[in-house]
């Protein structure tokens, strides 16, 4: 028996995909984790995730919510989706500064047909790019 990583399916053509963005395991660096429903017939995503980073707190993980974008579908070469994603990042100060506050961030993403590629984002003025995207989706049978 095989078993692959692959998007859940429903009967309406609505998937789940969960990703993983960036260098997990290395020191510092920030990675991201995407939790996206998908809509297969309008190419729809909407989500949310978490920001990582091995850093002292506050600062150490930031909340995604209220992700929206498409799905476009290219059929070029390797990278056959790119995602375009927009959303809130809750961002938790350090003291003496005590109110989160929202920032916009985008994330765009280049996958092949099983979710796995390279992406990365916009916080603010902060750009993180070419980083590895991995789909993280639970085992199917």
């Amino acid at each position: 028996m095989t078993t692959t990583t692959a998007p859940r399916t429903n009967a309406a053509g609505l998937y789940i995909v969960d990703l993983l963005v960036g260098n997990a395991g290395t020191p510092g660096a920030p990675t991201l984790d995407l939790g996206l429903a998908v809509n297969a017939s309008t190419g729809a995503v909407t989500g949310q995730g978490k920001i990582k980073q091995a850093v002292q707190s506050p600062g150490n993980e930031i909340t995604v919510q209220h992700l929206t974008g498409q799905v476009h579908f290219t059929g070029l070469g390797k990278a056959t989706k790119i995602v375009a994603l927009h959303g809130e990042a809750i961002i938790t100060p350090a003291p003496p500064l005590v109110m989160p506050y929202v920032l916009q961030i985008s994330i765009s993403l280049a996958v092949d047909n099983d979710w796995n590629g390279t992406g990365g984002w916009v916080l603010g003025g902060d750009q993180v790019s070419d980083l590895p995207v991995k789909n993280t989706s639970p085992s199917v049978d």
